[in-house]
């Protein structure tokens, strides 16, 4: 099943230009990134019409041990990749990833899936005084995309951000044309708070990015936002 799709990632870099200008125009630029979030959960409900069990994926903390299985599944993920991100490619990468997250403010996971390496899903920059936040991040390996595993994994590291971790507000910086990751978030009830303009510079460039958030009052549970979306 296909669905027809009247507003493109091409209309969310316009809406960024017309965001700049006057009241009018940010109004409808915001209908079109609007229209295009929509567009983009039904596609996400259509592709995955049957969430995975909680139990078939599988968080874990890396280890030097994981360092042949990572890089063949990064190296394996280029293309995928493209300028998303860019993790480990060898082993001296690997070991300043590993080295990156011993600080109790880093917590990276592992996402295994029928003992497959999927993806990462990353808790960084925790604070715990009066704030009790962290961004997350994530990406996904090639083989294991388009699946509803990495939905799955980022529902349950959402859980072990507030239960485990005490945590009160998770928040993630996403590239509006990055459709797959909006979309991931979108199906799993976090909301988009603000249009943050050239927030991050990414390959020489000073890129503007969403903010989805999600709270301990709003997030229902993983099982339940699995079954949301």
């Amino acid at each position: 099943m296909s669905l027809p799709r009247r507003f493109t990632s091409d209309d969310a870099i316009a809406a960024r230009v017309f965001a700049r200008g006057d009241e009018a125009s940010r109004t409808a630029a915001q209908a079109v990134l609007d229209a295009l979030h929509r567009d983009m959960a039904a596609a996400a409900a259509v592709a995955h019409p049957s969430p995975l069990l909680l139990d078939e994926v599988e968080l874990r903390h890396p280890t030097g041990d994981d360092c042949a299985a990572f890089l063949e599944a990064s190296n394996a993920s280029i293309d995928l990749h493209g300028s998303w991100v860019a993790p480990a490619r060898d082993p001296q990468e690997f070991a300043a990833y590993l080295e990156r997250f011993e600080p109790d403010s880093q917590v990276s996971y592992l996402v295994w899936w029928r003992e497959r390496l999927a993806g990462v899903v990353n808790l960084q920059d925790i604070i715990h005084s009066n704030y009790l936040g962290t961004t997350l991040g994530y990406y996904a390996f090639s083989g294991s995309d388009g699946r509803g595993v990495m939905r799955t994994a980022v529902a349950k590291a959402t859980d072990i951000a507030f239960e485990g971790l005490g945590l009160h507000r998770i928040e993630a910086g996403i590239q509006p044309t990055n459709t797959r990751s909006v979309a991931l978030v979108r199906a799993l009830g976090y909301r988009l708070e603000a249009y943050l303009p050239r927030l991050v510079r990414v390959d020489g460039v000073w890129r503007d990015h969403e903010l989805w958030v999600t709270t301990t009052e709003e997030w229902p549970g993983a099982a339940a936002a699995l079954g949301r979306s």
